[in-house]
């Protein structure tokens, strides 16, 4: 009884002590934990933990099993793996399924344009990338001095993959002033 008790204890205090690593930024430690499908929660945040790590494979595994509705945030993050792989067909799969999704919250949107952008500069396809990154330097981004709040999209970045994307299609002469 006593280890029945003392194994129900620690079954119980798992998802809490994951929860403290993940709230750390532990991912080491946040990664030990394999979270059952009715754990969403933990599913979506240690499959972001398990892409910063380098295990795209494993992360990529647990965000497919994130139902509705943080289904969107799973594919955002499956399609980052996906490019960071170098899956570039697999990653424009993936955010051109999740730019379908309706009623998808404006930071999932602008973050799917963004790889799906940089997947498509990566494949030769510079002047669809252009059509996408043109729109995320929103009026607040293109200020001089702008800082992009926590997780949001760096405006710097987005117009370095403009001047590379030119760059690439041989308009050096645009790519110039974008770089500066």
């Amino acid at each position: 009884m006593i280890s029945f008790l003392t194994w129900m204890s620690t079954a119980v205090a798992a998802p809490s002590d994951i929860g403290v690593a993940l709230r750390q930024g532990n991912c080491g430690a946040a990664s030990a934990y394999t979270p059952t499908k009715e754990e969403w929660n933990y599913q979506l945040a240690i499959g972001k933990c398990l892409l910063s790590l380098g295990q795209i494979d494993r992360a990529q595994e647990m965000l497919s099993e994130v139902s509705a509705p943080w289904q969107g945030h799973a594919l955002l993050y499956q399609a980052e793996g996906a490019a960071l792989l170098q899956q570039h067909d697999k990653a424009i799969g993936l955010s051109k399924t999740l730019l379908q999704i309706p009623e998808l919250p404006k930071s999932i949107q602008e973050s799917a344009s963004l790889i799906l952008a940089k997947s498509y500069i990566s494949t030769g396809k510079h002047l669809e990338a252009r059509d996408l990154l043109r729109p995320l330097l929103t009026p607040n981004r293109a200020k001089d001095g702008y800082i992009a709040p926590a997780g949001g999209i760096d405006p710097a970045e987005v117009r370095w993959w403009l001047a590379e994307g030119a760059r690439l299609r041989g308009s050096e002469s645009a790519a110039v002033p974008v770089y500066w």
